[in-house]
């Protein structure tokens, strides 16, 4: 039903999509405002209302176990979600993945190397692969590598991909680094870069054959993604606070009043999700409201005549 709704919506697009790019960036100084520009493109694409696009980067072993719970959860809901799985993780939780993709859901190519490691003098996990500390030829490698390793593992081929850390990985050359490289995959979108890129260019832009979904803020701080992670408490065992639910309610009031439409590209981990009273009610929320919830290459396919990035 959402993807049939999307793709008459989409027919709207190739009608409506007009020159809503190339003015100067949007400046943060007025959260409302800088949406002005996101709304323009939006509906100039044919996207009215909300539509979420929900995403879980799975970076760690913690994650192993409760995937599969949070992924009932949400099919219980009918909310659509796309697993992001570094290859060294899909490997290592090989049996949980294939189960989550034996039902169904999308995974996107997240690299092949570990995006995280448990520092026992620290008791915690600590981010590591960084592309900016990596050569050109060991980040194409990475990219190649992590894509056979999702084929073997889930047994799908995946079309989208997102960098480690990749809002530290923002540069054009960058990013043309990855369009190019993945290009070549035959991949058909990315979700690899901040929300500052989608109030400049719209909740989708492509950059050569790659359709960008760029992650989304909120309503109180639209240059800041509206992750898990960042509104943990406690880092160490991972508890997430109200914080979250308050700004994930916020933005879609904010919106919605506004007559702001939106592809609410967000992210977390499920480690930092599941029974995680914030998170749970944000989604049900998402459910109470129907507001639809689309796969990444949904979302891409949606998107399919929006316009070009004048520049990176």
């Amino acid at each position: 039903m959402i993807t049939s709704r999307m793709r008459q919506m989409a027919s709207r697009a190739r009608r409506l999509v007009g020159h809503v790019l190339g003015r100067p960036p949007v400046s943060p100084a007025d959260p409302l405002a800088a949406f002005e520009r996101y709304r323009e493109s939006a509906t100039a694409s044919g996207l009215s209302g909300l539509t979420l696009f929900l995403s879980f980067d799975c970076d760690t072993d913690w994650d192993f176990e409760v995937v599969e719970p949070l992924d009932s959860f949400l099919a219980e809901r009918s909310i659509a979600v796309t697993y992001a799985v570094p290859g060294a993780q899909l490997e290592r939780g090989r049996d949980y993945y294939k189960a989550v993709a034996a039902r169904g859901r999308e995974f996107l190519n997240h690299g092949a190397r570990p995006h995280a490691e448990w520092r026992q003098d620290q008791d915690q996990y600590v981010p590591i692969t960084f592309y900016q500390e990596m050569s050109s030829e060991q980040v194409s490698a990475d990219i190649r590598c992590g894509h056979q390793i999702v084929q073997d593992v889930t047994g799908q081929r995946a079309v989208g991909f997102r960098a480690p850390h990749f809002g530290s990985f923002q540069g054009a050359d960058d990013l043309a680094l990855i369009y190019r490289t993945i290009e070549d995959l035959g991949y058909v979108y990315a979700s690899t870069t901040v929300p500052e890129k989608g109030l400049n260019h719209g909740p989708a832009y492509r950059n050569g054959g790659i359709m960008e979904l760029p992650t989304f803020g909120s309503a109180r701080a639209p240059l800041n993604i509206l992750d898990t992670w960042t509104h943990l408490t406690d880092r160490r065992r991972y508890a997430l606070g109200e914080t979250y639910y308050e700004l994930f309610v916020e933005t879609l009031d904010v919106l919605t009043h506004n007559h702001i439409p939106a592809l609410l590209t967000w992210y977390g981990d499920p480690s930092h999700a599941w029974q995680q009273t914030a998170f749970m009610k944000a989604m049900d929320l998402i459910a109470s409201r129907g507001i639809p919830s689309v796969s990444g290459r949904e979302a891409a396919t949606f998107f399919g005549a929006a316009p070009s990035a004048p520049a990176l």
